[in-house]
């Protein structure tokens, strides 16, 4: 894979993490949460929430971004070498919830996260 594509490929994965982010930040937003709380939900009252929620409008323009990109990513590269980079998204996500978010970060989560990378450098170098 040549390093042109492999830029492409992670700007991709790193579009889909940032598209993630949004969506937990507009998911649990006041916005959100008065049309998924107490069961009380109505496919109305969601859809008005979505609308209405700037961080849900933006995940899902950064979703539609990162999908073209890997267009050009699936255009070029085969498929089982492509894909793995896929899950370089769990590692970008991780990252992101903990430097954003405060989500926990162990040395666990460390380890799979490394497991991940080695993998996804195996897999390319093949």
């Amino acid at each position: 894979m040549s390093s042109r594509i492999l830029l492409i490929a992670l700007f991709s994965v790193g579009l889909s993490a940032l598209a993630q982010l949004a969506l937990k930040i507009g998911s649990t937003s006041a916005l959100a949460v008065p049309a998924t709380a107490n069961g009380a939900s109505t496919l109305a009252a969601l859809f008005k929430a979505v609308v209405a929620n700037p961080y849900i409008i933006l995940g899902f323009v950064l979703y539609g971004a990162g999908a073209v990109t890997w267009l050009l990513v699936l255009s070029r590269v085969e498929l089982s070498v492509a894909y793995p980079f896929v899950s370089v998204g769990l590692v970008f996500t991780l990252a992101l919830g903990a430097l954003v978010l405060n989500e926990p970060m162990n040395m666990t989560r460390l380890a799979g996260a490394g497991c991940i990378i080695v993998g996804v450098f195996l897999v390319a170098r093949s």
